[in-house]
């Protein structure tokens, strides 16, 4: 039985001594390796010999119309700002995303994996959503910030306007940034948001479906190759 490796992610720190044998040893068990982050491929090429190629997340594999399927329709009578940030609290998300939405007159609604009610910068705090709620928000949103990898994916996948921020560990948020050249919507530390320039998704989507095209005949050379 082939052993596949689609799409794993990795940090962008340094491995110990231990992680790069114990990587060494497990790279060896797989026959096709990839990953989702470009500058993973080069780490990983330091402990194999096989080939290694970046890929989409898997999330990119379907389209919008099949997760509007599963999104849980949103009642909200106004449009709002989504923020979204399950990995670091970042004060400085906080507070653009509320200047943001007083500048536009939006409600400031979080999906949040640690408070349960809304705070000085949100009107409205979502602490129990599941998968649909999150769908759901993203593809109802006016825009979205965040410092979450996936939420930047599915604002993408809806062709949502969004902001990512910086966490302790920032290297996969930039990185799709840069995969989709979209790093100008990546907000370092310090910095404030300055021109709210619209993203071009008929620029992003040309280079979007070709990083698909590659990602599925990757996979499905994978699987079914002799």
């Amino acid at each position: 039985m082939r052993k596949i490796a689609y799409a794993p992610s990795m940090a962008d720190g340094n491995l110990t001594t231990d992680q790069k044998e114990e990587f060494h040893r497990l790279l060896k068990k797989l026959d096709f390796i990839s990953t989702r982050e470009r500058y993973a491929v080069e780490i990983i090429k330091k402990f194999t010999t096989k080939p290694v190629e970046h890929v989409l997340d898997p999330v990119f594999l379907l389209n919008a119309n099949e997760y509007v399927n599963i999104a849980e329709k949103v009642d909200e009578k106004q449009d709002f700002v989504l923020l979204y940030l399950p990995v670091d609290d970042n004060r400085q998300l906080r507070y653009q995303a509320s200047e943001y939405a007083k500048r536009k007159g939006l409600r400031v609604i979080e999906i949040s994996t640690k408070l349960k009610n809304k705070s000085a910068y949100t009107d409205k705090c979502i602490g129990d959503a599941g998968i649909e709620e999150f769908l759901g928000y993203i593809s109802s949103s006016s825009i979205v910030f965040t410092n979450s990898f996936h939420a930047i994916c599915f604002a993408v996948i809806f062709q949502k306007q969004f902001y990512a921020f910086t966490r302790n560990s920032s290297g996969k948020v930039r990185d799709i940034c840069r995969v989709l050249n979209l790093e100008n919507r990546f907000i370092k530390e310090g910095q404030t948001i300055r021109k709210e320039e619209k993203i071009d998704y008929e620029k992003v989507n040309i280079l979007l479906e070709k990083e698909i095209v590659k990602s599925k005949e990757w996979l499905h050379n994978a699987l079914y190759s002799m």
